[in-house]
């Protein structure tokens, strides 16, 4: 459940705790600067009034210049502080030290916290846009915390200089709060009507941000060049950037007209400063070394109101800006796992998703039992992953109940399989920091016909050398969840992009791993499962299948527990076919490879192909002298010439 905050102070003890805790050294270090610098200004005011007291002796009597030395050299100390406080605490150890260290370890959080949420939060689109605001809003953390710091060596720093202005003269204050409205009103305004945009621009920015990445992004390129949607693109991302730029114009040119009225307020308090000092002075109700020191302090005063409203307008905003970190870090955690049971039921369960309308699924009514090899069979959309979810405690049934646990370790291996941009070894294992059992490792790269790829590349096509093709992804995936192991397999689509005549040998090695372990399979045709035994769960076999009946003209059904209806369909329904090999169809294709490499200067001597029912395989025969790898090399290009998804290479 997404909290709500009210109060200003809750998030500044927020800030405060996770501060201290995070960097204490570091902000203790804040606070001793900034105490320091509340008292320096007093110390600066003070020594230039003894320099011009001393200047102004030495012009009256024969009182000795040498005298000047200490003070100009105390006052030039003074300036060096101040200019290093400015030049190399607030940037070299401010912006690139602190901060930096603080946002990195605030990404941490958020990446432990996401570990931690429940799974349902996942299927919320409006999750991921909180996400990006609290990634966004995390670095104001450390905002909030140096704010209150220097608000506090602000305050200081004006009761002192207040104190030593009031010996000179009272009308003095009278400017001072004159100049310091103008500074007050700039930043409050500017912070509330930042504040009042701060969703909709964070909006305008991520859907900039999306539509640049599929403009600019490598993995979008294939899909650009096919579709030829480089334009359409462009225009999008063109149109999204040109909103946000407006969006941007239009607040920031509010603030430039309150800025400008404000502007003149503070060049008339300023004017006043010199008029009134200039006034006393002539009245001889003040020397000129009190004259000096009061123009000094008066703007001292003026810079110090100045900053402390400036600081209270982006504490404001700091305060409001981060509220995003802590409602997600208040997101629900996930339940804590139980243990297992040894078998899971449904009983008249159903999944609808946060965002949806109608049930996902509806009155779940089955049990299955450790040790049992279950096969569910359901076309595109009928809730298969969705299942799976459920089975492997990632989401709760939002009706009906569910009870027990089927393994305490389960692996499964997701449709939607991660390709992480690391290396071989590392894809396989992302869970183990260095590798536990390589053994075991290379006997699954091994089995899998994944031994051949460079164990200490990083994969992708982002980073050059080593890229991996879908099957190949798909095999790695299936690695990854055997090598995990456990009691409970998982596996929704194992084979989806493996070619059919390498899935029945991968068939046979996911039935030898699962041998005596749960299993679980979804495919969208029987034919394809893992099991080749027949249907039966009446009599307890040790298979069933659970089948999804959802017929074109109504809602999805239950998911059932029965027998199928389904039937084999005979011989009669397959065309004879007697055609030759020299058929048009053949030689038009053939005649398509012939000319693709001769574009690339490659000469063939003979061609043919022979179609089947998904694979068409084509023999070539190239002329003496041809190297081989200057085919291999062609194959992207084959494959576009012939309007192929990919094509594969086999040279002797």
């Amino acid at each position: 459940m997404w909290m709500k905050f009210n109060c200003k102070h809750t998030v500044v003890a927020k800030c405060l705790k996770l501060g201290a805790e995070m960097m204490p050294k570091h902000f203790a270090g804040m606070i001793f600067v900034h105490l320091f610098l509340a008292v320096l200004p007093v110390f600066g005011i003070q020594i230039s009034r003894r320099i011009y007291q001393l200047a102004e002796k030495s012009v009256l009597s024969d009182y000795q210049v040498l005298t000047l030395l200490l003070p100009v050299l105390l006052y030039g100390a003074y300036l060096f502080l101040m200019k290093s406080y400015t030049i190399y605490y607030e940037r070299v150890i401010v912006q690139f030290g602190g901060l930096l260290e603080f946002e990195k370890k605030t990404k941490l959080i958020l990446h432990e916290k996401c570990g931690k949420i429940a799974m349902r939060y996942y299927e919320m689109p409006s999750f991921y846009n909180r996400l990006w605001e609290a990634k966004v809003a995390s670095i104001n953390v450390y905002r909030v915390v140096e704010c209150v710091i220097t608000l506090s060596g602000a305050v200081l720093s004006i009761v002192l200089l207040s104190g030593y202005a009031s010996i000179i003269h009272s009308s003095f204050f009278l400017l001072i709060v004159l100049a310091a409205i103008p500074a007050l009103f700039g930043n409050v305004s500017e912070a509330i009507l930042k504040s009042r945009r701060r969703t909709q621009l964070a909006a305008l920015a991520k859907e900039e941000k999306d539509r640049k990445e599929c403009t600019t992004d490598i993995r979008y390129t294939k899909e650009r060049i096919v579709y030829e949607s480089s334009d359409f693109l462009i225009q999008k991302w063109k149109t999204s950037s040109r909103k946000l730029r407006e969006k941007e114009y239009e607040v920031e040119m509010q603030v430039l007209k309150i800025r400008t009225f404000l502007m003149f307020l503070n060049v008339a308090a300023t004017a006043g400063v010199y008029v009134l000092a200039g006034y006393l002075f002539f009245q001889r109700k003040i020397d000129y070394p009190a004259f000096m020191v009061a123009v000094s302090a008066t703007f001292q005063l003026q810079n110090q109101y100045a900053q402390l409203f400036s600081d209270l307008g982006a504490f404001s905003q700091f305060c409001l800006m981060v509220k995003p970190f802590f409602l997600f870090l208040d997101t629900e955690n996930e339940t804590q796992r139980i243990a297992s049971t040894g078998k899971i039921a449904f009983h008249h369960a159903g999944f609808t998703y946060p965002t949806g309308k109608e049930p996902v699924l509806h009155n779940l009514n089955f049990t299955i039992h450790a040790g049992e090899k279950i096969a569910i069979v359901g076309v595109n959309g009928a809730g298969k992953t969705t299942l799976s979810k459920l089975l492997a405690g990632l989401l709760v049934v939002t009706e009906g109940k569910n009870e027990g646990v089927l393994a305490d370790t389960p692996s499964v291996m997701f449709q939607e399989y991660q390709q992480y941009a690391l290396t071989l070894l590392e894809n396989l294992a992302p869970q183990e920091l260095e590798l536990k059992n390589p053994v075991l490792a290379e006997e699954l790269l091994t089995e899998l016909n994944l031994s051949q790829i460079a164990k200490n590349e990083i994969l992708g096509r982002e980073f050059g050398k080593v890229d991996l093709s879908g099957g190949q992804w798909q095999k790695l995936a299936m690695a990854r969840a055997f090598y995990h192991g456990g009691t409970f397999f998982l596996l929704d689509e194992p084979t989806s992009a493996i070619d059919p005549l390498y899935e029945k040998e991968l068939n046979d090695l996911m039935r030898g791993k699962t041998n005596t372990q749960s299993t679980l399979e979804e495919t969208n045709d029987y034919s394809d499962t893992l099991f080749n035994t027949n249907v039966n769960t009446k009599n307890n076999s040790d298979l069933e299948q659970l089948q999804f009946n959802l017929p074109s003209d109504k809602k999805q059904e239950n998911i059932s527990n029965g027998s199928s209806n389904y039937k084999k369909p005979s011989i009669n329904c397959l065309k004879n076919y007697n055609g030759s090999k020299n058929s048009y169809k053949e030689q038009n294709k053939s005649k398509e490879v012939i000319d693709t490499l001769k574009n690339f200067n490659i000469e063939i001597q003979d061609c043919n192909a022979t179609f089947g029912p998904t694979i068409t395989r084509y023999e070539v025969s190239p002329k003496p002298g041809t190297k081989v790898s200057k085919i291999v090399n062609l194959s992207d290009d084959l494959a576009l010439s012939l309007a192929a998804r990919s094509i594969r290479i086999e040279a002797p």
